[in-house]
């Protein structure tokens, strides 16, 4: 994607000169878009100011989804779009496990919950005292799980 904009007298973080290939992912309103590009290139400047796009074109918000990889990018673009419309606004993002798991909790009738490696281990062991099971070297956790 390239250089996205420069900061001059009439430019600001929030008013982008975007390239011809970034303003069409901008300006794109007709479903989903990926996008594609090399760190520091402006992915998420582009990404924000399409979701303001699209609310500003009508779309509720709460029909926006905004999906990232690294918990660090979810918070940067929570932040960044706070900062542009409101942190008050309903677009729902986050990882793909956090979007999943929220997913899964929305529409199934019991919770999911996730657990770690230690507390998976703490569970299995109180389940193994509760049933008799003596873990030690000879019959190690790893043959439970």
């Amino acid at each position: 994607m390239g250089i996205f904009y420069k900061e001059n007298d009439t430019t600001s973080a929030f008013m982008p000169n975007f390239t011809s290939n970034q303003q069409k992912v901008v300006d794109f309103l007709n479903g989903n878009a990926i996008v594609n590009a090399s760190a520091g290139s402006g992915k998420t400047t582009v990404a924000i100011h399409r979701i303001k796009h699209l609310i500003d074109s009508g779309i509720p918000e709460n029909k926006i989804l905004f999906i990232t990889f690294t918990v660090n990018a979810s918070k940067e673009m929570k932040r960044r779009l706070s900062d542009l419309i409101g942190a008050d606004n309903n677009v729902f993002m986050g990882t793909i496990h956090s979007v999943s798991l929220k997913m899964l909790n929305k529409f199934s009738e019991k919770p999911y919950l996730i657990i770690d490696n230690f507390k998976q281990n703490m569970l299995f062991r109180n389940f193994a005292k509760e049933l008799g099971i003596i873990i030690d070297e000879e019959f190690p956790l790893s043959d439970l799980l």
